[in-house]
């Protein structure tokens, strides 16, 4: 098995064991995650070795973390650092636009749209900010089904409940990251 260059870097013993064992039990929920935003195998693998310097770096902080946050936190940071790549193709594209003044035009014409996804973005800015002052579980499972979107029996095992609770589970968290949201909005 090939391991990111970064890993294979880490002097520390220790620390390079933690990260290949991190590494081979989380690769390819990284791999899924960033190439779902990529759609890009080279794209995928840059992510993927930006995402695990990222990691080495808080490696105390991850040694500290039970599996569900060290998982929720591996999956933020692979789909910051994918959104990154994504953001920074997207502003190459735009600065290498050959005519201004059609480009302009397209500007102006798509002003609707440009509104809907201010909008959008202002929404999923609120989501994030009630979703982070969910309890740590609520959060855990939503992130597990909704984010990492593993199955009622793996987010049972992972949470320790009872398979048949899960949707019972999800339907309060929704409730509370709804009660916070719209607190939150108003």
């Amino acid at each position: 098995m090939m391991f990111p260059i970064a890993i294979l870097g880490i002097e520390n013993e220790d620390d390079r064991v933690f990260m290949e064992k991190l590494y081979i039990d989380h690769r390819q929920l990284m791999f899924k995650l960033a190439f779902s935003v990529l759609h890009d195998f080279q794209d995928t693998e840059d992510a993927i070795n930006t995402a695990c310097v990222s990691l080495i770096n808080n490696i105390s902080l991850l040694r500290g973390f039970d599996s569900c946050t060290l998982r929720s936190y591996i999956v933020s940071t692979i789909r910051n650092t994918a959104l990154n790549i994504v953001n920074k193709r997207n502003r190459i594209r735009t600065r290498s636009v050959a005519d201004p003044e059609s480009s302009f035009a397209t500007i102006v014409s798509d002003e609707p749209e440009v509104d809907r996804r201010i909008l959008q973005q202002s929404e999923i800015e609120g989501l994030k900010r009630a979703l982070q002052k969910l309890p740590e579980r609520e959060m855990s499972l939503l992130q597990m089904k909704y984010v990492m979107e593993l199955p009622d029996d793996q987010i049972a095992k992972e949470l320790g409940i009872k398979p048949a609770s899960v949707r019972a589970y999800l339907t309060k968290a929704r409730r509370l990251a709804r009660k916070i949201y719209e607190e939150n909005e108003e």
